[in-house]
């Protein structure tokens, strides 16, 4: 597993608490590093020591990366998810989901946002698993979708519905799980917030004769909020929006329960069943004391 939460800062590293262990480093526009978190506070919780990290590039695509080497071994599913912050200046630049022309050269500016990438940089045929910003093939064509890619550049892709990642100016939660294990690999969309449980955002399915292979990338470099320099020598495709507390599960599909589990998790806000049960012993607490009062 990977998971991203950022806390680390300030710095240039980025702990992976996950069971993968390792580090992502942050870098800047020319693959130097650089300290991208947010200020203290920043992350999605809004509470003293959660920082976020500010994945912002520009409507050309250059921007920044944090990236690392992991090896997650063999697996036939995944579940990803994390949180991003659009402010409405940064979509009016470059919307989730959104191509634009450039004026100068009249050709597309590059979109596709990535979230995550995970993938042969040196192979570019290699199989990979990259979750970014749709796109389209025609400018403004339905922004605020996400798109699943696996394979190479004409691999399988799975898309969201539209129009579902385009809030701006508060915390979104995504997750898109995958189950390749049979002949129907089937990838669900989710989008929530702060204030809201996450809800299925479109169901794609792409059936393959024979089922689909397993992944085995081997040790191979992952990156979030854009391509990774490493093995590239370049990064493009930025997110330009904060990201927070990214996550990569690995053999494992997330049902909605998890998925909310995960997401009060990163807001501070205990489980259910843990709330529940800090309600009963306030309760029992308060019983208690009324009855010493009413013995004395």
């Amino acid at each position: 597993m990977l998971r991203a939460n950022f806390d680390d800062g300030p710095g240039t590293t980025v702990t992976n608490l996950g069971s993968a262990g390792g580090t992502l480093d942050m870098r800047a526009v020319g693959g130097g590093l650089a300290d991208l978190h947010t200020a203290n506070g920043g992350g999605v919780s809004g509470q003293p020591g959660d920082y976020g990290y500010e994945a912002f590039g520009n409507p050309a695509a250059t921007g920044v990366t944090a990236d690392g080497r992991f090896d997650f071994g063999t697996f036939s599913d995944f579940t990803i998810s994390g949180w991003y912050y659009q402010t409405a200046s940064q979509a009016a630049e470059l919307q989730i989901g959104e191509r634009k022309l450039n004026p100068d050269t009249g050709s597309f500016t590059e979109g596709f946002q990535n979230f995550f990438r995970y993938r042969p940089e040196l192979n570019a045929g290699n199989t990979r698993i990259e979750l970014f910003g749709s796109g389209g093939s025609t400018v403004d064509a339905d922004p605020g979708d996400l798109q699943l890619r696996i394979g190479g550049t004409a691999g399988n892709s799975f898309v969201s519905n539209a129009n579902t990642y385009t809030a701006t100016d508060e915390w979104v939660f995504y997750a898109v799980t995958y189950d390749g294990t049979s002949s129907g690999a089937t990838a669900n969309f989710y989008v929530g917030s702060k204030t809201s449980a996450p809800v299925l955002a479109g169901t794609s399915t792409v059936s393959q004769l024979g089922g689909f292979p397993a992944f085995d990338f081997g040790e191979q470099p992952v990156s979030l909020g854009n391509r990774p320099f490493i093995d590239n020598g370049g990064a493009n495709r930025s997110l330009n929006a904060t990201m927070d507390d990214a996550r990569f599960y690995v053999g494992d599909v997330l049902d909605l329960a998890a998925l909310d589990t995960v997401r009060l998790e990163a807001i501070g806000v205990p489980e259910p069943a843990t709330g529940m049960l800090a309600l009963g012993a306030l309760l029992m607490s308060g019983i208690a004391n009324r009855r010493s009062r009413s013995d004395a």
